[in-house]
């Protein structure tokens, strides 16, 4: 015998007396599935959308989107990334620091005429430091 809450009422289940195929809705969504693109369904609350996911489409191919009642595309397309788990990057901080110094001493000495001796040193140092920062929402 069929109880009454199989029936009526809000499950997370197909119904399975309740559910009705409307004008080969199915076959048309399972043909729609083999076309390698991505579908949007779409429509009032509580004409079946979710069911007909979970009766054609495996819950690991499927990303239900929840819009509230004012979705913009920027927001449903923000939800889609979230859903996914997608990081974005809100902002990018960069720096380059480069420091050199150097020093130079020379010296010159005369001890024969003529002929010259000398001594020259040069000593110099740089560095280059690079860091970048992410912050992601």
């Amino acid at each position: 015998m069929v109880q009454l809450g199989e029936v009526f009422g809000i499950a997370t289940s197909i119904p399975k007396y309740t559910y009705v195929d409307r004008a080969s809705l199915d076959k048309k969504f399972k043909y729609l599935l083999n076309c390698d693109q991505h579908i949007v369904i779409h429509g009032a609350s509580k004409q079946g959308k979710t069911i007909l996911c979970k009766k054609n489409l495996p819950q690991h191919q499927c990303l239900p989107v929840r819009c509230g009642s004012n979705p913009t595309l920027e927001k449903i397309y923000l939800e889609i990334l979230r859903l996914l788990g997608t990081h974005i990057p809100t902002e990018i901080t960069k720096s380059f620091t480069l420091g050199a110094e150097g020093k130079a001493k020379a010296s010159v000495g005369f001890k024969v005429p003529f002929l010259g001796s000398g001594t020259g040193e040069l000593e110099g140092a740089s560095n280059l430091e690079k860091s970048s920062e992410n912050v992601y929402e």
